[in-house]
């Protein structure tokens, strides 16, 4: 069922310590330019003394700003990353403490599904805006999985980095062509393992940490598997919600993917027939921002003309669970 709720903005925020792939070659004992050829990554950044709550209310600021709003005209403020600032309380009542009194009862919570959160809250928000419960809401996203990185392993050091986004939806008229026409997600849990971060939480608290379970507390990825695996079931995946909106992939005017890997994103451009030109790739300045990544993708490409109102998108991932992700927007 298509949702008349549109994008409003989306912002953006990056910390401003960036760590090239040059650094990291001469810390791995690498050659020049390996790691770019491994992963297409140049460069990522990585927050110093800033925490997600900092870079995501920078994203939010910037989001706010765009739109010519203040965090008053907002009605929910949801938190959708995989990092968390604490346990408890939501983060995103934690943003919202930023703002002080101006922020005083709006509702806030926290969506996890680590890298397709963003588009599990624009998914699970845009009901609710639809049904008339808000009129506009705020989705923020920080992530830091720097500070989840075991730094000496080479895959998932040179990969990740961290960055904030923001975007803004509000309810649509009947003018305006902005819609939310489908998004279909499904979960495997059987491949739960593939990705995890175990330590911290309750199968295995704080106080458990010591020399022989440290490698637990540290983000774990087996991306061989989860890319065969993707490539294998995306296809179908998503030849199901095009079918069922009697679309296809030449109706759609770009795909924007989570930026996973510049090698994962070769593959899937493979498999799907995506043609030339019309899959987004932002990877090499970044790397992979978990949730931040397709919101991210999705605002570069706005701003360089590649989208523009009234066209069709196609938004798309994966994510630990292991979990398959799309929606297609009318931007």
């Amino acid at each position: 069922m298509a949702l008349q709720v549109k994008i409003k903005s989306i912002g953006n925020y990056f910390p401003k310590n960036i760590i090239t792939s040059e650094a990291l070659e001469k810390q791995f004992k690498l050659s020049l330019g390996e790691i770019a050829r491994k992963n297409g990554v140049i460069s990522r950044h990585w927050s110093d003394k800033e925490t997600c709550i900092d870079i995501g209310k920078n994203a939010l600021d910037n989001a706010l700003k765009k739109a010519d709003l203040k965090i008053k005209d907002i009605d929910c403020i949801v938190w959708a990353a995989g990092t968390a600032a604490q346990l408890i309380p939501c983060t995103a009542s934690l943003v919202a403490q930023k703002y002080g009194a101006e922020s005083s009862g709006i509702p806030c919570f926290d969506i996890n599904a680590t890298c397709l959160s963003s588009l599990f809250a624009v998914e699970t928000l845009s009901y609710l805006v639809e049904a008339g419960k808000y009129r506009r809401v705020a989705i923020v996203c920080g992530e830091q999985p720097s500070l989840a990185l075991d730094k000496k392993n080479l895959i998932t050091t040179t990969l990740f980095g961290d960055a904030g986004c923001a975007i803004i939806l509000e309810k649509g008229d009947n003018t305006e062509t902005s819609r939310i026409i489908d998004s279909k997600f499904e979960t495997f849990a059987e491949f739960s393992q593939l990705t995890r971060l175990k330590g911290g939480a309750s199968i295995l608290p704080g106080y458990q940490f010591n020399k022989e379970n440290k490698s637990e507390y540290f983000f774990q990825m087996d991306g061989e598997k989860i890319y065969k695996y993707a490539a294998k079931n995306m296809p179908i995946f998503l030849k199901n919600l095009l079918l069922r909106n009697n679309l296809s992939l030449d109706d759609i005017k770009m795909v924007v993917p989570h930026q996973s890997s510049l090698l994962s994103l070769k593959l899937m451009k493979k498999k799907l027939g995506i043609t030339e030109g019309k899959m987004f790739v932002n990877i090499e300045k970044l790397g992979n921002t978990v949730a931040a990544s397709i919101p991210l993708a999705l605002m570069e490409a706005i701003e360089k003309g590649l989208v523009e109102r009234g066209d069709k998108v196609l938004l798309l991932g994966t994510s630990a669970g292991l979990t398959l992700g799309a929606m297609i927007i009318e931007y």
